[in-house]
């Protein structure tokens, strides 16, 4: 109960996982949470100093974690000691970093232009005999941002194409630590 009101008081969240336990159910559940409730986040792993460590160790903890939850690819990870005082200075800076993605704003022309280019090289599929056309996008908020596409039959839009554009709107924009939302809207 305490850790879902700190979760939604705050702007950004940085969930610590002992590095020694590994990621689990609960640290699974808790950036769920993050994540729904539309706050920044970043993935620390502390205790890296008791880790007997390869020159794979990092990759390996990576991989486990996404291979466990996979939004967790579009937020930082970051290997920490707090204890010999390794790398804590990155925490900070990635905080500074994702508070700008988290409120930030892109113009719409910008944004027209890249989901332009993102709809032309996948077109929305037709639905029910129905062609789906996107008009336009824009950005009515940020923190978290939300892209709204407006089009024709926005109802019809299956999950695979939305998540395509989530997709593609990460590739194409730095939103690493940022959750985002796109709704689809009638023209």
């Amino acid at each position: 109960v305490r850790t879902n009101k700190v979760i939604y008081e705050c702007d950004i969240a940085a969930i610590m996982i002992d590095g020694e336990k590994g990621f689990d159910k609960q640290d699974k559940d808790i950036i769920r949470n993050i994540i729904k409730l539309g706050k920044g986040l970043m993935i620390i792993v502390n205790k890296w100093d008791l880790i007997e460590k390869d020159d794979s160790t990092m990759k390996t903890m990576i991989d486990d974690i996404h291979y466990n939850y996979s939004s967790t690819k579009h937020y930082p990870i970051l290997f920490t000691s707090v204890k010999e005082n390794l790398r804590l200075r990155k925490i900070l800076d990635n905080t500074i970093k994702i508070h700008k993605r988290l409120t930030s704003k892109i113009k719409t022309p910008l944004l027209n232009e890249i989901m332009q280019k993102i709809v032309s090289n996948t077109p929305p599929p037709a639905v029910k005999g129905k062609h789906l056309k996107v008009k336009y996008s824009s950005q009515p908020r940020h923190s978290p941002p939300i892209f709204a596409l407006f089009m024709n039959h926005p109802n019809l839009v299956p999950i695979s194409y939305k998540r395509y554009i989530e997709n593609q709107l990460r590739k194409r924009i730095d939103l690493e630590g940022v959750p985002i939302k796109i709704s689809f809207r009638k023209k």
